[in-house]
Formats: structure tokens, C-alpha cells, sequence
């Protein structure tokens, strides 16, 4: 979730997801500040929006974090040597200025076992401590899984359950455009098509396309939420 976004849902400031400013607070020396704003962010949020799970992220693991170089007044060169760039109009989203040439050949086989540094999970641990008993608690690793896609490959829901029905969950069902630039109505029928299409037999977690983005209104967020709550109830009923 965007941290304004969530700013304005918990009532007070916070640097989750806070881009700019969760960097500035990290180089500072304030690493400790960063991971308890999460922690408490997450269970707050969970709490506000009566959500049934929620994913954590791993934190910024415990170290000697220092200002990069930097070649701009949001840009600066990483570990790797790779020339970073932040937008603070577009949330906490940092991307290379220019992506590194690359073929599948490239890509590196993971470690076995995986390992990370136990204090990146300091937030996971405080939201099982806090929520475990009542909701389904995902944590999400430091690395992702995905890579990024610039255009619309067919991921419509209906389809999708036709062909892959019997082997996946489905994760998703309300496009991230229409919870920014939609009504509330508009949204409203993205859910009712979710649920018809993709809800019978199960396997359907209705949220976000993507993450909350900046610029998406919390009266869309609002009313995606009140519609899976009229309509999400097996059996599903929608005509």
C-alpha cells in the first residue's frame, strides 16, 4: 500500500512504504524506526480495512546503512554500480535508470538452501505475534519472484479459470487502473465480474491487481471492499 494512502487510513504519520523519506530515515541511521513503523503499520492497517490476511515484507536487515553517491536529487548509484532513481510523486517504487542488458541465459540459478538474514523477518515475527491467531499471514522474501511486463497478456479472469480452473488461486480480479482513474461503480462491477467468473469451486482471493498504488482513491478501495462483502459469500449467487 502507498504510504500516504496509508497515512490517511491509520491517521498519523508513518515511513511504511514512504519512498523518499523511509530512505532518507534508513541512510540516517534510523533502521530501527523504519522496521517498527512497519511493524505497527501492518497490524493497524489489517485492523482499519477487516482484512483476512495480509503480506509482510522483510525489512531492511540489520546493518551499518550510510548516504550512497548520488548523482541527482533522487538518484544515486547502489551496491551493484547500478544508477538508481526514485520518483517521490509515484510512492516508494525504485527503478535502474537504465536496465542492464540481459537474455534468459542470464539469469542465475537460486542458492540452495535459501538464506536471509534472521533480522529481516523482525516484522513478520510481530505480526504473527499479534495477528497469527486470527489471520492468514503471508511473508514475502526479500527477492522477488516476477518480473516486470509492459502490456496486457490476456489476464482476464474468465478465461483464465476456463484454462487454469483446476490447477491455480487466483490472485487479484480489480486492475489497478480502475481503482485510480475508475467510479466507484466501475469498480463495483470489476468484483462482481471476479466473483462471477472466477469464484465458483474456490481457489480466488479478490484484491488489487498489484499493490495500492499512489493516486488510487480510497472511496474505489472502499467500495471494492463493500462489494466482495454483499457478494463473496459462497454460494456464489451473482447472476
Amino acid at each position: 500500500m502507498d504510504g500516504r494512502l496509508a497515512e490517511a487510513i491509520l491517521g498519523h504519520p508513518t515511513l511504511y512504504n514512504r519512498g523518499w523519506e523511509e530512505l532518507n530515515a534508513l541512510w540516517s541511521g534510523r533502521r530501527d524506526e523504519v522496521v517498527w513503523d512497519y511493524c505497527e503499520a501492518q497490524v493497524g492497517l489489517a485492523r482499519a480495512l477487516e482484512w483476512d490476511y495480509l503480506r509482510v515484507p522483510a525489512v531492511f536487515p540489520r546493518g551499518d546503512y550510510r548516504p550512497p553517491r548520488m548523482t541527482g536529487r533522487t538518484s544515486w548509484i547502489d551496491e551493484g554500480g547500478l544508477e538508481m532513481h526514485l520518483n517521490p510523486d509515484y510512492g516508494s517504487i525504485i527503478l535502474p535508470l537504465r536496465y542492464p542488458e540481459m537474455s534468459v541465459e542470464d539469469l542465475l540459478e537460486p542458492e540452495e538452501p535459501v538464506t536471509i538474514d534472521t533480522s529481516q523477518l523482525e516484522a513478520v515475527r510481530h505480526v504473527v505475534g499479534e495477528l497469527g491467531a486470527t489471520h492468514f499471514v503471508v511473508g514475502r522474501l526479500p527477492v522477488d519472484g516476477t518480473f516486470p511486463w509492459e502490456h496486457t497478456v490476456g489476464m482476464d479472469l474468465r478465461l483464465l479459470k476456463l484454462r487454469y480452473g483446476d490447477k491455480l488461486c487466483f490472485f487479484g480480479g480489480v486492475d489497478c487502473d480502475t481503482l485510480i482513474a475508475a467510479d466507484a461503480e466501475g469498480v463495483r462491477q470489476e468484483v462482481r465480474y471476479a466473483l462471477r467468473n472466477a469464484a465458483p469451486g474456490g481457489d480466488l482471493v479478490v484484491t488489487s491487481s498489484n499493490v495500492l498504488q499512489p493516486g488510487m482513491k480510497l472511496e474505489n478501495y472502499l467500495a471494492m471492499r463493500d462489494e466482495l462483502r454483499k457478494h463473496g459469500a459462497y454460494p456464489i449467487c451473482l447472476p
